[in-house]
């Protein structure tokens, strides 16, 4: 206490336009502490701490901040005041307010974008309405552990949380009239939604229900396990650096880990509608659960994630764009899929998902409609996700796949056309012209398809993975899309070939410009642009074969030279920032 010696203002209530904090006794000395201590529970939240301060002095929480001589504002919420004036509070209660409000459960502080997901009808407090009945029957102090998202029953009593008044049927903390009632913290304050008073009232009646009687439902053991599982991984992602878990072809670092479970919890909680009598929120968290070791385990049968997820996503997976379905973008759900309904897939999909590659996936432009889809996996993003059509000629070398048709030049480059989409997806058409093959070509490879038998499918797509990876650790030096870009010019070709081989050869120079464009592209004869192929429907000729031949031999070092001077002009032509069509 100080001494009080200032003079008496008129109004000995009112001074400098505030109300004074207690009570001040005039010629005397000023109360400045508080008589009466509440102080908090290691455990307890601001708002319960709160509540039963103002319910010891027998005030509202409003009432409480308007004696502590703070601004008064009926919009804000009470809490906020008050930690805005916790110097002068903390003088008078002898607690600092701003020392409760810094005690979050941690594992709120991972993923705040699935706060709203449990509650989204909550409003005032969307993480602060469950309560455990026995808990609050012991001392009538909410604790902090409540908040936690992940926190759906109570380890000591092995009960579930409750969320509803059981008078009132309404979620605790809701809104606004849990700081506007001087009541205990196990007493509800929300207002009646129908008033059983015959009178009629502007007002409805307070509920005041005892929230200690709301029913206890006992938590099965794989639940409690559960939750201790979840809230211990989203706690602190700092503890579980540096290790490593396997979910069938992939190695996911702690933080991945964690992201794949969220997304599961996400589509759980997605799909939780109590109002419609649907299965309860601790129900759904234990599925998104199990669906999570599910993944562990890798295996085709996987019971939790097809409830969860559905047990026929494949259409969804076809068309990405159409689907609202995140979890179906995860890459490991997304690969478990594939693996799973790869035998349902057409032979198309199945190049562009890399059926036969450990950790399948989407074609790449596939992924820009899923949101988000993390590109940050080991096993996708350390190497391409499809050959990109530099490397492929033409004509596949013979002996390269294993085809299930005849190794014809036909048969090749069908071949060509199936590398070109692996990773891709694309209509038959769209890799045909990108070689430079004729279009007519779609029908024959999707002919072809058809008759082939899975077994042998299998064995082309895994000589394609191989052949693949072999190209990834020793690149070819020839860029076969430039060459065949700056070889569909005949002027060009037949004014060079001209100056370099006129006088060396008697073959003519429409052969000679055809048999150059082979070597030089990697092509055939009976695919040649029509400006370059000779013959009635690029059909050379019986002489052909040896006409070829000749010009190989006579020619060889001159088509040499000539490879040379065109990849230099297809360097000019291809420059970066320059997209040039294939023909």
């Amino acid at each position: 206490m100080r001494p009080n010696c200032h003079s008496l203002p008129s109004d000995p209530w009112q001074q400098g336009g505030r109300r004074r904090r207690l009570q001040e006794v005039f010629s005397g000395y000023d109360i400045e502490r508080w008589p009466i201590s509440v102080p908090p529970h290691p455990d307890e939240p601001l708002r319960s701490w709160v509540r039963r301060l103002s319910y010891r002095y027998g005030l509202t929480p409003r009432q409480l901040n308007q004696a502590l001589g703070l601004p008064q504002d009926s919009q804000r919420n009470p809490l906020t005041v008050l930690l805005e004036g916790a110097q002068d509070a903390s003088a008078a209660l002898g607690v600092d307010p701003r020392d409760i409000a810094q005690n979050l459960p941690a594992d709120n502080k991972w993923r705040p974008d699935l706060a709203a997901c449990f509650y989204p009808d909550a409003g005032f407090y969307p993480d602060t309405g469950r309560f455990c009945p026995q808990c609050l029957a012991e001392d009538s102090t909410w604790r902090l552990e409540w908040e936690s998202r992940w926190s759906l029953a109570c380890p000591r009593h092995h009960t579930l949380y409750q969320s509803r008044c059981p008078s009132c049927g309404q979620r605790p903390w809701r809104s606004r009239s849990w700081y506007s009632q001087s009541a205990a913290s196990h007493q509800c304050t929300e207002r009646q939604r129908t008033d059983p008073s015959p009178a009629r009232r502007r007002v409805r009646s307070w509920c005041l229900g005892d929230l200690r009687l709301a029913p206890e439902v006992p938590a099965s053991p794989d639940l409690l396990a559960a939750q201790d599982t979840i809230r211990d991984r989203f706690a602190d992602t700092s503890t579980h650096q540096g290790g490593t878990e396997s979910f069938g072809p992939f190695t996911l670092d702690p933080t991945s880990a964690n992201d794949l479970l969220a997304t599961l919890l996400r589509e759980a909680i997605r799909y939780y509608e109590p109002q419609r009598g649907g299965v309860g929120l601790p129900e759904r968290v234990l599925l998104a659960y199990h669906a999570f070791l599910d993944l562990h385990v890798w295996e085709d049968e996987a019971p939790a994630l097809d409830e969860l997820l559905g047990s026929d996503n494949v259409h969804r997976l076809l068309h990405p764009s159409t689907c609202t379905d995140a979890a179906l973008g995860e890459p490991v759900i997304l690969a478990w899929y594939i693996n799973r309904h790869r035998g349902r897939l057409s032979y198309r999909m199945q190049l562009a998902c890399r059926t036969e590659r450990a950790a399948p996936s989407l074609p790449a432009q596939s992924r820009e409609a899923w949101e988000p889809l993390p590109a940050t996996l080991v096993e996708h993003g350390s190497e391409p996700a499809r050959p990109p059509a530099e490397w492929i000629p033409q004509l596949m070398p013979p002996q390269v796949l294993a085809l299930p048709w005849a190794s014809d030049p036909l048969g090749r480059a069908l071949g060509s056309m199936c590398f070109l989409n692996l990773g891709r997806g694309n209509p038959w058409s769209h890799a045909a012209v990108e070689l430079g093959l004729p279009r007519r070509l779609q029908h024959h490879v999707a002919g072809r398809l058809r008759r082939v038998h899975q077994r042998q499918w299998s064995d082309l797509l895994r000589s394609m993975e191989d052949y693949f990876n072999q190209l990834l650790h020793d690149p070819p030096p020839i860029n076969y899309r430039a060459r065949r870009l700056v070889a569909n010019d005949p002027l060009l070709l037949q004014t060079l070939l001209a100056e370099q081989l006129g006088t060396e050869t008697n073959t003519p120079l429409a052969v000679l410009r055809l048999v150059f464009w082979e070597q030089y592209t990697g092509g055939h004869a009976l695919f040649a642009p029509p400006r370059i192929a000779i013959g009635q429907n690029a059909d050379p000729g019986p002489a052909y074969p040896n006409l070829r031949e000749d010009a190989l031999q006579q020619c060889h070092e001159g088509f040499e030279h000539l490879a040379e001077e065109l990849d230099q002009r297809a360097e000019i032509l291809l420059a970066p920032g320059t997209r040039v069509e294939p023909p």
